[in-house]
């Protein structure tokens, strides 16, 4: 029989997926191609139905949670560096996956990037790190949201 949550919940795991495929192998991605790499994913998430993209909002969502940002004023814990794309940390690579693929987002897409922030992100920001990471990711596309807004 049809059960249209277990196919929902298929969506959400190939997205997942190919989030996985550059962020458990950027190890072995040469850094000169990781870029093209990020760019790949990120036009797939961007040009498969919604319930794909999914899968990245819910990762971007569950790394406010997680350590090293759920930890507040860890000494050793410099979010900028952490945040550079000089940087081979895991929060590094997601930030560059998420801007890749909203980059190639359409107006429907990224207009859902508010809403994110406002209903699942906000309620879980504790720490000066988590709120710092949310401004990198959003920071880059609120012109954008801003310009194609108006030309509606």
């Amino acid at each position: 029989m049809y059960n249209p949550s277990c196919l929902y919940s298929t969506y959400l795991q190939v997205g997942g997926q190919i989030l996985n495929v550059v962020l458990e192998h950027s190890y072995a991605i040469s850094p000169k191609e990781l870029p093209d790499w990020y760019n790949a994913a990120g036009l797939l998430l961007a040009n498969l139905p919604d319930a794909y993209f999914e899968g990245l909002t819910q990762r971007l969502v569950a790394v406010l949670s997680s350590s090293p940002l759920s930890h507040h004023n860890m000494p050793q814990l410099n979010i900028f560096r952490l945040l550079s794309t000089d940087s081979n940390h895991s929060l590094a690579h997601l930030l560059a996956l998420a801007h890749a693929a909203f980059h190639h987002t359409g107006l429907a897409q990224i207009q859902t990037l508010p809403e994110l922030v406002r209903k699942r992100m906000l309620p879980i920001i504790k720490n000066e790190e988590q709120l710092l990471f949310v401004l990198h990711l959003t920071g880059p596309f609120l012109q954008r949201l801003h310009s194609e807004s108006r030309e509606r």
